[in-house]
């Protein structure tokens, strides 16, 4: 009972209290989310103006979109502020000789790269190399046949497309 009588206390208060007569609306706040975006409204009290800010779906790099609307009265006001960033494609290794079948009991491989500063990655049991595979330091030799994949990464740019070729051996076609 006793909290009942001071709310009304509070709220008589407020009325009596010096420009307290006039009924203010409190700003409207609308998020909506879309697969298109994200897009939040403000309605200032009083119907004093809107404020929309604009987000697209995807904000991450390389680039996103930020639009925001002000309206204030029947002037409106709209700013658009875009980045985008676009990274190359590091070239993807090439080897030599090209992956085949060779009448030889072993067989010098070599890496080659179009893209300049890139390091090559590499694997001979045939799994999907990585940064944590061997690094291509210098050519090197296959004694049996094997399947060969490499990768080549720099700094700054997106990682090649894996390069995969087959190399068999057949050692003994030169024996007979």
């Amino acid at each position: 009972m006793k909290r009942f009588v001071l709310v009304i206390g509070v709220v008589f208060l407020a009325i009596l209290a010096p420009g307290c007569g006039q009924k203010v609306d409190d700003p409207t706040v609308t998020t909506t989310t879309t697969p298109g975006g994200i897009s939040t409204s403000t309605t200032m009290a009083g119907g004093a103006g809107t404020t929309t800010t604009t987000l697209p779906g995807a904000i991450s790099p390389p680039g996103f979109l930020i639009t925001t609307t002000t309206t204030l009265g029947t002037s409106t006001t709209t700013s658009t502020a875009s980045t985008t960033t676009t990274l190359a494609t590091v070239a993807a290794p090439t080897f030599a000789p090209v992956p085949g079948s060779y009448e030889a009991d072993s067989l010098l491989i070599t890496f080659e790269c179009a893209t300049a500063g890139a390091e090559i990655y590499y694997t001979l049991d045939g799994s999907t190399p990585s940064t944590g595979s061997t690094l291509y330091a210098a050519s090197f030799l296959i004694e049996v046949s094997k399947t060969i994949k490499a990768m080549a990464v720099k700094a700054g740019m997106l990682d090649s497309a894996v390069t995969s070729g087959r190399y068999d051996l057949y050692w003994w076609a030169i024996k007979l």
